[in-house]
């Protein structure tokens, strides 16, 4: 949670990015919500956004020779 306190605002836009570790989460698709909240008029805004984790890339055993 981002409060005014952590916050050095310039404008009227505001961009916060954040790293979300996702090593623990199963391939497959999820979505993703950021609701932020006004606290001089009480509005709340709310964002979804899709994303998709794929399974591990399968290296080649390079000590096994290929033939």
């Amino acid at each position: 949670m981002e409060t005014e306190d952590h916050l050095h605002q310039g404008g009227e836009q505001l961009t916060i990015e954040r790293f979300i570790p996702v090593s623990s989460l199963a391939p497959g698709r999820y979505t993703i919500e950021v609701s932020a909240i006004d606290l001089l008029t009480n509005e709340t805004v709310i964002r979804s956004s899709d994303f998709t984790v794929k399974p591990a890339a399968v290296k080649p055993n390079a000590s096994v020779p290929i033939l």
